[in-house]
Parts: structure tokens; sequence; C-alpha cells
């Protein structure tokens, strides 16, 4: 999904993977109040977010990677940090724990 926008808490800081064309890409967990996902960001230094702080994502886009739904700030994407600490959110589902399964958009059983 494109366009996605909206606001969330980082609850702990990931791994960070170096690609084979030398970008890195930062991973971390984020919530709000529906629920739990991955977020990765293409080279952003990953001590720019910390657990705690508040987040606001503009221009991002959501994927399944590996049948796990991920969330992304992409090129065009803005992530501004807006505070920290006091932001009411729910850990659970994490929707990057599900096993998603991609659907043809040809598809004649729907």
């Amino acid at each position: 999904m494109k366009g996605v926008s909206c606001q969330f808490v980082v609850l702990e800081k990931g791994s960070i993977t170096k690609t084979k064309d030398d970008h890195t890409l930062s991973h971390c967990l984020v919530a709000d109040s529906t629920g739990s996902v991955q977020l990765s960001l293409w080279d952003v230094v990953n001590d720019s977010l910390l657990p705690g702080d508040i987040v606001r994502l503009s221009g991002g886009y959501s994927t399944l990677f590996r049948r796990s739904l991920i969330l992304y700030a992409g090129r065009h994407g803005t992530v501004e940090r807006v505070g920290e600490f006091c932001f009411q959110f729910s850990d659970t589902p994490n929707m990057s724990h599900v096993a998603w399964e991609e659907v043809p958009l040809n598809s004649k059983n729907w």
C-alpha cells in the first residue's frame, strides 16, 4: 500500500542490514493504538530513532517481505520525531508476525 501516513511509538531497535548496493537498512518495531509492525528505514542512521520516540511517517508504504508485513519510509517519505514516551499504543497484534498470503490481482477465487 502506498501513501501511508501515521504516527507511532518506537518500541525497540532492531538490526542494521547492509545491502549489496552499499545501502543500509535499519529495522525497528513500532506500534500505535491498533497494534505493532516492523519499520525499515533506508539509509537512516540507526541512532536517530530510540525506543520511546514518537514518530510521524508521511508518504511511506507497506509491503509483504517473506510473508511478513513491513512498513517503509521510502525515497519520498519523511520520518519526523515529534515527541517521546507519552503515546497510547498496543503491541498486539504484531502484524509483522502474521503469515500473510499474497492473492493474485486476477484471482477468480475472490
